[in-house]
């Protein structure tokens, strides 16, 4: 059974969007963890 080529088309681009949105999120989050470790790092380093 085939489906209409539109609703096939606009379906996986919003789930593309949110996907992208959501590994943004997850990477910023990650890099401004790795950021607050790492200063928390240095400043123990230099007591």
């Amino acid at each position: 059974m085939k489906e209409p080529e539109g609703k096939l088309e606009r379906k996986p681009r919003i789930t593309v969007e949110l996907n992208n949105q959501k590994l943004a999120n997850r990477v910023t989050l990650r890099a401004y963890y790795f950021s607050v470790n790492l200063d928390e790092n240095t400043q123990n380093n230099m007591r």
